[in-house]
């Protein structure tokens, strides 16, 4: 049973790569709790392509270190493709976008055994037709890729945290990447054990406030 499973490890790395403008950062920082507006107020000279924050997969602690990679196709190094789980982002809203996802899952990443999930960036804005041969889910679904992952940052409060819980799942369970991490009920399970500890956590933490 895979919820009895335990990975001796606690801290997995997420690449991100995608074309300038794709939403990179933007889905980085919202791994921090930064929405659109809070992103905005960041300096230039504060801002950083790592990223690290804690996740919970079955109620287990871990830790999630993002890496943004600048987008040269043509020299990506080691370290560029080196990592647990790979995060290919494009914007819905830039029909040029996916093609830069695409090339470099077809030339990096095709028969390599590090799970990939393309993020739909800025999906609170239109989905326009990407020019490229296939749509980014007929391009998933022929190369047996979860759907693209909407994601935005433009939110009243912090982003949600979802997305990141699956990264982190994935990279724990590399060999079910692409077998039961498609079934709605595994992602439940797995993601229940956060919500459980969420709730335990302000439990005690009002408990503490009573005593004082």
């Amino acid at each position: 049973d895979l919820q009895k499973k335990q990975t001796q490890r606690s801290v997995f790395r997420c690449n991100i790569l995608g074309a300038q403008g794709s939403g990179k950062s933007g889905f980085l920082q919202a791994f921090l709790g930064r929405n659109l507006q809070r992103q905005r107020r960041i300096r230039e000279d504060h801002k950083s392509f790592y990223a690290i924050n804690t996740t919970y997969v079955y109620g287990q602690e871990k830790y999630l270190l993002l890496h943004e990679v600048m987008p040269d196709f043509d020299f990506l190094s080691e370290t560029d493709l080196s990592c647990d789980v790979v995060c290919l982002v494009y914007d819905i809203n830039n029909p040029s976008s996916f093609e830069y996802c695409a090339k470099v899952y077809k030339q990096y990443f095709i028969d390599s055994k590090t799970p990939c999930v393309v993020i739909a960036a800025k999906s609170d804005l239109y989905d326009v037709r990407q020019h490229y041969s296939l749509s980014p889910h007929d391009f998933c679904r022929k190369h047996k890729l979860h759907p693209p992952q909407p994601f935005t940052c433009n939110t009243t409060d912090a982003p949600s945290k979802d997305i990141y819980t699956r990264l982190t799942t994935m990279a724990m369970y590399p060999h079910m990447a692409q077998t039961d991490l498609k079934n709605s009920t595994f992602w439940l399970r797995a993601s229940l054990g956060a919500t459980v500890f969420a709730v335990l956590g302000f439990a005690m933490y009002r408990a503490l406030l009573k005593q004082r």
